[in-house]
């Protein structure tokens, strides 16, 4: 019953966590890459901010869309600040990584900034995106209503007064 109770305020945990994500504007995204190791590794998640384009520093860590055919997000550290006629770019750089991104981001109003890394929570997601994943978290739901809601099978004791009231 104790393992039922953990694993009900720990659901309850991650949802509340996801909804205050959600009410605050931030965005969550799951590291792939070592390009930022050892600061944040792969399946660690990472929370973003959106920050004002020009309030961004070098030594932030910024996520954006890869600007190349391939896509996909990238997190990488920003290590120069460009202001031109086109708007604010930034030169960026995975800590791990022995040279420059080889583009310049331009943002234009937000940019999105870490503000939190959550270590290897990312694989817990990754995993429940997974069909096997989804059918062994819906066992286990259904698992865990069944022991918290079915009535218990043990024995009472008759001679303890019901709702410690004494007759």
């Amino acid at each position: 019953m104790a393992i039922a109770g953990l694993t009900c305020v720990g659901v309850i945990v991650v949802f509340l966590g996801l909804g205050y994500v959600h009410l605050t504007g931030e965005r969550v995204l799951v590291m792939d890459t070592g390009s930022m190791s050892p600061v944040i590794r792969p399946g660690d998640i990472v929370v973003l901010k959106p920050e004002p384009v020009n309030a961004v520093r070098p030594g932030d860590v910024i996520s954006f869309n890869r600007p190349t055919s391939v896509g996909g997000a990238v997190t990488h550290r920003v290590v120069k600040v460009d202001a031109g006629p086109d708007g604010i770019g930034f030169h960026t750089k995975g800590d791990r990584n022995n040279s420059e991104d080889g583009w310049i981001i331009q943002y234009h109003g937000v940019a999105w900034k870490e503000v939190h890394v959550l270590p290897k929570m990312g694989r817990i997601l990754a995993w429940a995106k997974r069909p096997a994943g989804q059918l062994a978290l819906g066992m286990f739901i259904f698992a865990t209503s069944l022991i918290l809601f079915l009535p218990s099978t043990r024995p009472t004791n008759d001679a303890s007064p019901a709702l410690g009231l004494v007759q």
